[in-house]
């Protein structure tokens, strides 16, 4: 190594290192700098137009604020007009519709914002509320992070169309995570909203779980469409749950479309060249079956779990065509237990697996009944 090289890997060394320093300094002053309550009214009462960096928890005493609290939650928001951090978690807490709308009204106010973290599970939330939420942060121009947990409401397609319209209005988002399971938005709802997050152009990290909403074959392709458009994407993680019906010893998939060559557009948009980290898990839940054993690995590495009784052998090829066109991949996990695959299957794996040049780790597992048989 020339002495020109060795100074070169210093000077990255140092920025590295810097870099690193830099980060570690600007979260500890964010901690230092942060408030915390869990307590609504002693928000309320506290000097609300001076805080920056705010944690709300009202779920971690139990208390319940219904909907009458959310209104008063809001009403205060509003007036925190130099917030550029804002993290609620009240989960449980039945604000419905009326709640969330008039949290909506508040936060529309908060146009400094750059970091949002909502939890509002489980609080009854319909449509009308949803939509209300997503017209409120389509006023926060200025979001960069957006978090927001509306797991187990009720927010139908329509709901999700309005939350869709509003997150498409943030312009600068970097990084979205959406928990949207049990809402019952089909595939109307999940194309809806797809179409918003698909003007935010500008996104780099991007993490969809749709579990228990039955999008189907047109809420998956109108998901594809519209995310082909977030050209920037470098992360994606997308959690798909869905049940199988056992009966007789014969699952039954409620989603055709990954038995169907015609329908693996999913895959062909997911595996691109500007992908460099991708975890997709495809887990089917029945009595009798469980598929999620691998789904806390690999983090910062290509994670691809396909875990269907069903597969046969032009699954495997159009997954290893996909695969070739991932030029930057270093990581690889593939998963195809019970697939059968077959030769034809595990050939057209191998002949895209090929073109992957950059991969250093790489974990395949082709345990099934049947396979290569000579």
């Amino acid at each position: 190594m020339s002495v020109s090289q060795i100074k070169f890997f210093q000077i990255n060394f140092l920025i590295y290192n810097f870099k690193n320093c830099c980060s570690i300094l600007k979260k500890k002053q964010m901690i230092q700098q942060k408030i915390f309550f869990d307590d609504l009214e002693k928000f309320l009462n506290s000097s609300i137009q001076s805080h920056q960096i705010l944690h709300i928890d009202i779920q971690k005493k139990g208390n319940q604020i219904g909907a009458i609290g959310a209104s008063d939650l809001g009403s205060g928001l509003g007036k925190c007009t130099n917030l550029t951090y804002l993290q609620l978690e009240f989960g449980g807490n039945y604000i419905g519709d009326q709640g969330v709308s008039s949290l909506g009204f508040g936060l529309e106010k908060c146009t400094n914002l750059q970091n949002l973290t909502l939890c509002l599970y489980y609080n009854q939330i319909g449509p009308i509320g949803a939509a209300g939420l997503g017209c409120g942060l389509g006023k926060c121009s200025n979001l960069q992070n957006l978090t927001l947990d509306l797991n187990y409401n009720l927010i139908s397609s329509e709901g999700a169309s309005g939350l869709g319209s509003g997150i498409g209005e943030c312009s600068n988002l970097l990084n979205l995570a959406l928990y949207l399971y049990g809402n019952k938005i089909g595939a109307t709802g999940s194309s809806g909203l797809a179409f918003g997050i698909g003007k935010c152009t500008n996104l780099q990290n991007l993490n969809l779980n749709y579990g228990e909403n039955k999008i189907g074959d047109e809420g998956t392709q109108g998901l594809c469409s519209a995310l082909e458009k977030c050209t920037n994407l470098s992360n994606l993680k997308l959690n798909l749950l869905f049940f199988l019906i056992y009966f007789y010893f014969v699952f039954i998939p409620l989603v055709f479309f990954f038995f169907n060559l015609n329908h693996f557009f999913i895959f062909k948009f997911c595996f691109s060249y500007q992908l460099i980290n991708l975890f997709i898990k495809i887990s089917f839940f029945s009595s009798f079956f469980h598929s999620n054993k691998l789904s806390n690995q690999l983090i910062n590495s290509l994670f691809f779990l396909l875990y269907l009784k069903s597969w046969n052998q032009i699954g495997g090829s159009v997954i290893g065509s996909c695969l070739g066109q991932c030029p930057n991949l270093s990581n690889l996990t593939l998963d195809f237990s019970y697939n059968q695959i077959g030769d034809e299957g595990a050939s057209g794996l191998g002949h895209g697996l090929r073109n992957c040049t950059n991969l250093s780790n790489l974990i395949l597992n082709l345990w099934q009944k049947q396979f290569i048989c000579f």
